[in-house]
């Protein structure tokens, strides 16, 4: 199964206002209660259906921070009533649309949770740090995006930002 929402979201971070380093972030936990986050002020919340190659609508909420050539977010695209199995490999191949290059990509654990760290850089220079999950029939993704030129302090807060991603729920916890 191909997971273009890995593709679509990265694409949708790209053209963004200044930025700056906020010493003072808050610890944002989304109204599901499955994960908190580090971020520098409240996230725009934004919930629409995607629709799968197969016609399957997918709600996919998106909490962002736009601070132009940075962006912080986190999705979780909800597959609960899609027939589509759910792969962390599609999902990475689907981080490789639009022109981005994966530079690395890690097995990583989060909290009890399998998921990959992948960075790729689009045609425009910006480098995505992706961290994706699979829980369940949910597909969490915590993003950060930075310009090639980035300061040493916009890599310290997107570092922070993902660093902070966590999960709320154990494995076997309900979704």
């Amino acid at each position: 199964m191909r997971l273009w929402i890995a593709g679509t979201a990265l694409a949708l971070t790209l053209g963004c206002a200044s930025a700056q380093t906020v010493p003072d972030w808050l610890s944002f936990q989304a109204p599901s209660g499955v994960f908190v986050v580090d971020m520098p002020r409240s996230p725009t919340i934004t919930t629409a259906a995607n629709v799968e190659q197969a016609g399957d609508s997918v709600p996919v909420t998106k909490y962002i921070i736009d601070e132009g050539p940075v962006a912080y977010i986190v999705m979780d695209a909800d597959f609960t009533a899609s027939p589509d199995s759910l792969s962390i490999d599609g999902a990475v191949q689907g981080m490789q649309s639009d022109g981005r290059v994966m530079t690395s990509e890690n097995v990583i654990a989060r909290d009890g949770h399998e998921g990959r760290s992948a960075t790729l850089t689009d045609k425009n220079g910006f480098q995505l740090t992706d961290l994706a999950f699979i829980i369940g029939r949910h597909f969490y993704q915590a993003i950060t995006v930075v310009p090639k030129d980035a300061t040493p302090a916009q890599i310290a807060d997107a570092a922070r930002f993902a660093q902070s991603f966590h999960f709320t729920v154990s494995q076997g916890g309900r979704y």
